[in-house]
């Protein structure tokens, strides 16, 4: 029996983030994270973050822990088109 969906294999996992919970912000393009958070994220993962909603962004670089903070290189990705949906997602989290 396959258990494997369809274009399970195309799915891109796309982590939502809160400003000051997940991350604090540096600049447009860098973010510091706590250690949970640093091991899981991917070069290239799909993150949207709370404090902009107009973009998704790419992790571009991760840097090494100090002092329990792991330095985050971003990019700019697609533009969010459905803002309403966004936000609801991140209303079902707290």
């Amino acid at each position: 029996m396959n258990n494997r969906r369809p274009n399970a294999g195309n799915e891109e996992v796309v982590m939502l983030l809160r400003n000051g919970r997940h991350f604090v912000r540096i600049s447009a393009e860098k973010i510091e994270t706590g250690t949970e958070l640093g091991r899981r994220l991917e070069l290239g993962q799909r993150v949207i973050f709370d404090d902009d909603l107009e973009y998704t962004y790419l992790i571009d670089s991760v840097g090494p822990l100090l002092a329990g903070r792991r330095p985050v290189g971003l990019r700019r990705g697609r533009p969010i088109v459905d803002i309403t949906f966004v936000e609801r997602l991140f209303g079902a989290d707290e």
